[in-house]
């Protein structure tokens, strides 16, 4: 058995017929018989989680008209909590699973469809070991659509989404959510390794799977309160169009800050007024789920312009390996961020589901 605790619950899906239910994964059929993995949703304030599924996963055109999740316990010191909101969202997916990305919006074709809109919602404690029946010991996570959705009998986008969830915090294990979880496919993590030295105080991390089929999220600190932050990817930090590299920026009025890769492309925002920039927000790289792609190493740095010239360190990336999904499903979360654009995990796992 074995326990992923993403922080979040990987988002859900799909389609019943008529009057008939359907079950993703199809073995989640089996009730309260676990599957193979378990998300810990409930220990996060807020979160984004989109599950895109293949039409593989589910039956044909149905009329779906409500959600149910299940527990998967036992926790430690399990408690109850409220959530202030929670919201599904469905939509027709515009790429195959395989294909899906960190970036919500290129997942699904036209606009999400708000089904479900709970306000309040309490949600009793996991006490149990094996699966809770569907919708939780108390029903709440059973979850009626406040419109049918027509679906159409082709890939599907759902997503889950929270806001004000009392039972947060790293020490609230709490709300196991069942789920499916391929763990011999989909993206392996990569590796960080800082660099170089940054200047007048400004520094960057870089995280996030750092695997195709994922992404690289690099944030900054120190760079200027609202400063002009330019992002830097590079391929080399020795050589950069004939020029040895790290290059002093003496020459704009900035001795001591140095450019430590070749600059081959870079992404742009504005630093908050603390002089940050967060991590996966602008300055976030989806990385394509290409297994060509796997040990290849790319450099990141950070250089604010205005209002002064700053630089950071410089962060070697090697990326992970991918491996193409057998099954016809990806989860895509961010842990603390309901209306984030960009995904902090994503991998092969499912939560299961049940849809009438």
């Amino acid at each position: 058995m074995q326990t992923l605790y993403l922080g979040l619950l990987g988002s859900a899906l799909l389609a019943p017929a008529a009057a008939a239910q359907t079950f993703v994964p199809a073995r989640s059929v089996r009730d309260q018989v676990e599957l193979n993995a378990r998300i810990n949703l409930l220990m996060r304030a807020d979160f984004r989680a989109q599950s895109v599924l293949d039409a593989s996963e589910m039956p044909g055109p149905a009329s779906l008209t409500q959600l149910s999740l299940r527990y998967d316990g036992p926790s430690y010191s399990p408690t109850g909590g409220t959530l202030a909101s929670f919201e599904v969202w469905l939509a027709p997916a515009a790429v195959a699973a395989n294909a899906s990305s960190s970036y919500f919006a290129a997942n699904h074709s036209g606009a999400l469809t708000r089904v479900v809109l709970a306000t309040n919602l309490n949600f009793p404690a996991d006490t149990l070991v094996d699966p809770s029946p569907w919708g939780g010991p108390t029903g709440a996570f059973t979850l009626p659509f406040s419109a049918p959705f027509a679906y159409a009998g082709t890939g599907l986008v759902v997503e889950l989404r929270a806001r004000g969830n009392t039972n947060s915090g790293t020490n609230a294990a709490n709300g196991h959510f069942d789920a499916e979880f391929d763990p011999l496919n989909g993206p392996s993590d990569g590796t960080a390794t800082p660099n170089g030295a940054g200047c007048r105080g400004a520094a960057m991390t870089v995280s996030g799977r750092l695997a195709p089929g994922s992404s690289v999220s690099c944030a900054g600190t120190g760079l200027g309160a609202g400063a002009f932050v330019v992002n830097t990817l590079g391929g080399s930090r020795t050589s950069w169009l004939g020029v040895p590299l790290p290059f002093d920026l003496a020459g704009f009025n900035a001795p001591g800050c140095l450019v430590h890769n070749d600059i081959i492309t870079d992404l742009r925002t504005l630093a908050d007024g603390n002089g940050n920039v967060g991590a996966f927000g602008a300055t976030t790289w989806p990385v394509p789920p290409l297994p060509s792609l796997a040990n290849v190493r790319l450099q990141f740095q950070m250089l604010a312009l205005v209002p002064q010239v700053a630089a950071t360190n410089n962060a070697e990336v090697r990326l992970g390996t991918y491996r193409p999904l057998i099954r016809g499903y990806a989860t895509h979360i961010h842990h603390a961020d309901a209306d984030a654009a960009i995904a902090s995990y994503s991998g092969p796992i499912v939560p299961a589901m049940r849809f009438n």
